[in-house]
C-alpha cells in the first residue's frame, strides 16, 4: 500500500496523458517530485529540475494530478486512507 506524507515520492501526470484514468508515464512530459506539505487544496511538491536535484521552491498540485511510481493516484489512496479512519 502507498502511503503519502511528506519526503513520499510523487509523479505529476497532466490529465491530457491519462486514458481512463490511467497515466501515461512514458511521455516525457511527467515530473518526479518529493512533497514537502499539504493544505486542504493541494499537495506542495518540490520537483527534479533538469540536473537532477530536487528544488528548493514547492509548487502547488492539485492532488487529481498526482501518481505514485507505481502508477496508483494519490487521490485514491488519500479517499482510502480517510474512509478506513472514518472521517
Amino acid at each position: 500500500m502507498n502511503i503519502l506524507e511528506v519526503g513520499s515520492t510523487v509523479v505529476y501526470v497532466p490529465s491530457h496523458l491519462r486514458v481512463n484514468g490511467v497515466p501515461d508515464m512514458s511521455s516525457g512530459q511527467c515530473e518526479i517530485g518529493k512533497v514537502s506539505s499539504c493544505n486542504d487544496k493541494y499537495i506542495f511538491v518540490k520537483y527534479a529540475t533538469p540536473n537532477g536535484q530536487i528544488s528548493e521552491q514547492s509548487k502547488a498540485t492539485r492532488i487529481d494530478d498526482l501518481f505514485f511510481p507505481n502508477g496508483d493516484s494519490v487521490f485514491d489512496a488519500v479517499q482510502l486512507f480517510l474512509k478506513l479512519k472514518g472521517d
